[in-house]
């Protein structure tokens, strides 16, 4: 059953190991060891350019996970992770929009140019209106 995103309450944390692991582990394409994020924790979530949010609900559970950090050369912000439980999902992407919402928030407070998204799903952000770039990223 679907639920309303909406009604969830995002929080930005400072303690990556609050993170529910199912929440790290159904990222696709996530090439990071997730014991070592929880084991980097604090020197991950110390670094100020890096905006970890969680999305709990009012029993205090957490059903969203958002990575997003700023490049203070380019004045960007670049969402990592974006990782939600699939009842919060939505089937027209609300996750999406949530998270957009929440971000471009922090890019208005911050004077920052865009928002970059990094997906293994490209066609789910076209639908909301984002744009490929034109910038391809390269692996060696």
């Amino acid at each position: 059953m679907q639920k309303d995103i909406w009604e969830l309450t995002p929080l930005r944390i400072y303690d990556l190991r609050i993170v529910p692991r199912k929440l790290l582990e159904q990222v696709k394409g996530l090439e990071w060891n997730i014991e070592r994020v929880y084991a980097l924790s604090e020197n991950i979530c110390s670094n100020p350019t890096n905006l970890i949010y969680v999305f709990y609900d009012k029993e205090n559970i957490i059903h969203g996970f958002l990575w997003a950090r700023i490049n203070i050369l380019d004045e960007n912000l670049y969402v990592s992770i974006l990782s939600f439980d699939e009842e919060y999902q939505g089937v027209n992407g609300a996750a999406i929009d949530a998270a957009y919402a929440l971000l471009n928030m922090v890019r208005n407070d911050a004077n920052l140019k865009k928002i970059i998204w990094s997906t293994t799903r490209p066609k789910a952000y076209e639908k909301h209106g984002f744009k490929r770039s034109k910038k391809i990223i390269m692996e060696g």
